[in-house]
């Protein structure tokens, strides 16, 4: 199936995941962005993580979880910090041209409705983190950053999307077979 290096990018910190989709569950870490140094200095810590990444996994595939919109953005986030998710993901789509590997991107309502059943959460975005993290300790992982937790929760939306094409049980064509 392929070696698939997830990211969740965030504002201080990108959740990394990466790992042979014909196992059990990625490896994942998290790389904290640095507080001193500037914008330049958060994009020269967040390359050079990327492509030491890249380097030593050597994935077939990149998978980031898409940003909220800008709009649903404004009203929670630092309007530097969108514009930062902005610059980091663009960054992974060079890295994957670059080295000549395909990268994909898929919602975190669409990752958590398919994985947990639901994307919402009465207690807002800070239960939707409990939840993510509770999921992903309970399948045996480690994590200690919930930026970790969402990118293990892309690498387990893209490694059920590959089970699913194989088996041909994709939910895209459950109508017309019924």
């Amino acid at each position: 199936m392929g070696v698939l290096m997830a990211l969740d990018m965030g504002p201080t910190t990108t959740g990394f995941s990466v790992g042979d989709l014909s196992g059990k569950l990625p490896i994942a870490e998290f790389w904290p962005m640095p507080e001193i140094g500037g914008e330049g200095e958060v994009y020269r810590v967040f390359t050079n993580n990327l492509y030491d990444a890249i380097e030593a996994h050597k994935p077939d595939k990149l998978a980031i979880e898409k940003p909220l919109s800008v709009q649903a953005m404004l009203g929670r986030c630092n309007p530097e910090y969108i514009w930062r998710i902005g610059k980091l993901r663009g960054d992974v789509y060079e890295a994957g041209r670059r080295c000549r590997i395909p990268v994909v991107a898929f919602s975190a309502d669409t990752i958590r409705s398919e994985i947990l059943g639901r994307c919402r959460w009465p207690g807002g975005s800070e239960e939707a983190k409990k939840v993510v993290m509770a999921y992903v300790r309970g399948l045996g992982s480690n994590v200690t950053s919930f930026d970790a937790a969402d990118a293990v929760m892309v690498w387990l939306y893209v490694q059920s999307l590959q089970a699913k094409a194989k088996t041909g049980r994709n939910p895209l064509f459950r109508d017309a077979a019924d």
